[in-house]
């Protein structure tokens, strides 16, 4: 299979029997040209990779020639032999240098010499040509690994929200609260401001379930998780599902007060929602029983004393009817 294909000028017939013998044997397809012209037309037309080229052709100037070859944009690139008269002076030399010319040869030419200059650009050929395969394979590989690494990212991605995130009601869970419990408690320890943390529980939820099915269920806990999350939409608050019929909310810088209204008017939201409940012995609608604990963190207590705190409130809530709101300021 011939791998090289090189543009022999060469007007004549001896010299052009002669080249061609000594490289007949060194895989390369020859297209025989005799005059400036006529390379021209071969160099437009053809992919070549090597010109052996007489500099003696007489149509043409054959540096005018040369130039026109290694500025054309197909093949300012490829390798020239220049093959001129011994009498050629330096400055013609140093002429074809400046346009290109990757070497020459004096006449009378020593044909084993200009086959080892041959042989050299073409080995010269193979590893450039071996390198850009290469580096084809290698910046393949690259785009192969950033596209690897951008769906790594995002599965990343996918399985931190997904590990975040409540699968029922699409809110943020457990996981997510203590996580950024611990960032704002040391945050607001810090700056002294207040911490506040609601516990809220839906009210007989287990009679809920037993009236309605666990389906309706399900879907009472989303509508309920909605309307929490409805309600708190300043930058720094988060609701998150804690667990069963269970929600917590966390609300940095607000005073105790302030957290006890929103509390209420949280309160009366969902049960103005009028979601019925056969089962509540309370209302009935679906209602809620809110703990609220407010304080400023200090390094004396637990992150999660506030937690417990409000637990404790929504403890009392309970216990003191339901449908409620307690509160408790540290």
């Amino acid at each position: 299979m011939v791998s090289f294909t090189a543009l022999l000028i060469e007007g004549n017939e001896e010299k052009l029997y002669n080249i061609l013998k000594i490289i007949e044997d060194l895989d390369i397809d020859i297209i025989k040209v005799g005059t400036g012209e006529e390379a021209l037309v071969q160099i437009y037309n053809q992919n070549i990779d090597l010109v052996l080229f007489d500099g003696d052709i007489q149509d043409m100037d054959s540096l005018e020639v040369l130039e026109t070859i290694l500025t054309y944009d197909r093949s300012y690139d490829i390798p020239v032999v220049l093959i001129t008269e011994k009498s050629r002076p330096d400055e013609f030399i140093l002429q074809a240098y400046d346009i290109g010319i990757s070497d020459f040869i004096k006449k009378p030419i020593n044909y084993k010499i200009l086959r080892s200059k041959i042989k050299v650009i073409i080995k010269t050929i193979k590893n450039k040509r071996d390198y850009e395969r290469k580096n084809l394979i290698l910046k393949k590989r690259i785009l192969e690994i950033k596209n690897e690494m951008v769906l790594l990212t995002e599965e990343k991605n996918d399985a931190e929200v997904n590990g975040n995130t409540d699968a029922l009601t699409s809110i943020p869970n457990r996981r997510l609260f203590d996580k950024v419990l611990q960032e704002e408690w040391y945050r607001l320890m810090r700056t002294e401001d207040n911490l506040s943390v609601f516990m809220i529980d839906i009210d007989h939820f287990k009679g809920y379930n037993d009236a309605y099915g666990h389906i309706r269920g399900d879907e009472a806990l989303i509508e309920v998780a909605s309307i929490i999350d409805d309600a708190f939409n300043r930058v720094g608050d988060l609701v998150a599902r804690y667990g069963g019929e269970e929600f917590v909310v966390l609300v940095p810088n607000f005073d105790y007060e302030d957290a006890k209204d929103m509390a209420d008017r949280l309160r009366q939201k969902i049960h103005d929602a009028a979601i019925e409940n056969v089962g509540s012995q309370v209302s009935p609608y679906l209602t809620v029983s809110i703990g609220v604990a407010t304080m400023v963190p200090r390094t004396k207590y637990p992150v999660t004393y506030i937690v417990d705190e409000a637990d404790s409130a929504l403890y009392l809530a309970k216990k003191s009817g339901r449908n409620i709101v307690k509160g408790i300021q540290i």
